[in-house]
């Protein structure tokens, strides 16, 4: 018995993680409509319009990419409920699961962000990518999340962008401070 568990929960957890890259990309997609045209991005489309069409079925019109993040957030629901029923043989609290699964999605938009902006600061010392997509797809993704602190590190004319790393810190607490007690809370009620 422990053996199917094991292999079906890891099942579960390779297909649930494909969904979700696979809606991340999506959501990536539709903000930027850079790589709109590319080869992978029209696989990505393939791959997520299905469910976007039978979301949409059911759900009130709203705008795509709030679908998105519900679909991404119902995929983490089912994902940590087939988990827990697995390996525990029964059905976690409806809360505990919507506050696991709220816990496990913003855990996964942060490091979205944080890595997002690794790349970028990589990407911008590479002087022939510096003008790409690449760079120009990055930067969507991490010019909100910098242009506050560039704002307030212009007054001290440094001479060197650190705001990739104040941002990279900040983003560093926010987990420490905020999706690890949430998460360790959330995982509390759930023993």
């Amino acid at each position: 018995m422990a053996v199917f568990a094991e292999t079906a929960t890891y099942l579960v957890y390779m297909a649930s993680s494909f969904m979700l890259l696979a809606f991340l990309a999506r959501l990536f997609i539709q903000m930027t409509s850079v790589l709109l045209y590319a080869p992978l991005a029209q696989a990505v489309v393939k791959i997520t319009d299905p469910c976007l069409q039978f979301a949409e079925k059911f759900l009130p019109k709203t705008a795509p990419n709030s679908l998105l993040l519900g679909l991404i957030f119902a995929v983490e629901v089912l994902k940590l409920t087939l988990i827990y029923v697995l390996n525990a043989g029964a059905v976690p609290s409806v809360f505990v699961l919507l506050g696991m699964a709220l816990s496990e999605v913003m855990s996964l938009l942060v490091n979205v962000a944080f890595y997002a902006i690794i790349a970028d600061a990589i990407v911008s010392w590479i002087p022939a990518a510096q003008a790409g997509r690449l760079q120009h797809t990055l930067s969507i993704v991490t010019t909100p999340l910098l242009a506050p602190i560039r704002q307030v590190l212009a007054r001290y004319d440094l001479g060197i962008d650190l705001s990739p790393l104040i941002a990279l810190v900040g983003i560093h607490m926010v987990q420490l401070l905020v999706l690890e007690p949430f998460s360790n809370m959330v995982f509390h009620f759930l023993i």
